[in-house]
């Protein structure tokens, strides 16, 4: 407890990452502190918590020459969400498993004997259910720093429906949140200040977020771009890659 993230003596977290979905039910958490009381230092409270997944979302273009496969672009490609699904399964997906982006680009790399590099940013992304039709403040921690480029847009959202617009989440490079919508090619800011970021915590605070419906059955999937390509997980953390997108340029060399 000492070591949380706010901190709390004479307490130890323990997180359990169930076998199917992201969370367990509170029966098996009452189990499994049930089947601690033989183990348990008489002076530490248990308390099981859930994990806590960070996704990684990798943005994937592959430059190949096709003068030295017989697979078609398509292929490439699907071969390289193999490669990723692979890399996941052997380096990620379980407490403490850190996101290494050189050996993930050379894993890409290795893919197949056509590809000659590959070009890889990536985004981080927390997911949340707001309540809807109740002002809540929510805190949303990556635990990794977030790029301050100078530019609005590093931090973005999926949609939902506020002061009856659909919108979405978007920094403005200052450090605050605004609600915005798209008009055309521009966004036009619905409530602005919102909320703030610590950019280099890696902290999103959302205050008095009260939408009145959110798409994609009620989560909202908030992105940022991190300060540094290597990603660490802390304490109840869980890293795991989503969305992967691949797409390939032609590169005869000459």
């Amino acid at each position: 407890g000492e070591d949380h993230s706010t901190p709390t003596y004479g307490k130890v977290f323990i997180a359990v990452k169930p076998a199917v979905g992201s969370v367990i039910s509170d029966v098996r958490k009452t189990a499994l502190i049930a089947s601690l009381d033989n183990r348990n230092v008489l002076s530490i409270d248990p308390e099981i918590i859930d994990a806590e997944f960070l996704y990684v979302i990798p943005s994937v273009i592959v430059n190949y020459n096709p003068s030295k496969t017989t697979l078609s672009a398509g292929a490439i490609e699907s071969g390289v969400h193999t490669t990723a699904a692979a890399f996941q399964t052997e380096n990620l997906n379980s407490f403490g498993k850190i996101f290494r982006f050189s050996k993930f680009s050379t894993e890409i790399d290795n893919s197949d004997t056509s590809i000659l590099s590959n070009e890889t940013t990536l985004q981080l992304q927390k997911r949340f259910t707001p309540v809807v039709g109740i002002s809540t403040k929510y805190e949303i921690k990556y635990n990794n720093a977030i790029l301050n480029n100078g530019v609005a847009g590093d931090i973005t959202s999926t949609s939902f429906t506020y002061s009856g617009f659909t919108c979405t989440l978007r920094d403005d490079a200052t450090g605050n949140i605004d609600v915005v919508r798209a008009s055309g090619s521009t966004f036009v800011v619905v409530a602005e200040q919102i909320g703030s970021v610590d950019y280099a915590a890696g902290i999103v605070t959302i205050n008095s977020f009260n939408p009145s419906a959110v798409d994609n059955s009620g989560v909202i999937h908030l992105n940022v771009t991190p300060a540094f390509p290597d990603i660490v997980p802390v304490r109840e953390q869980i890293l795991q890659l989503a969305q992967t997108s691949v797409n390939t340029v032609e590169d005869r060399e000459e």
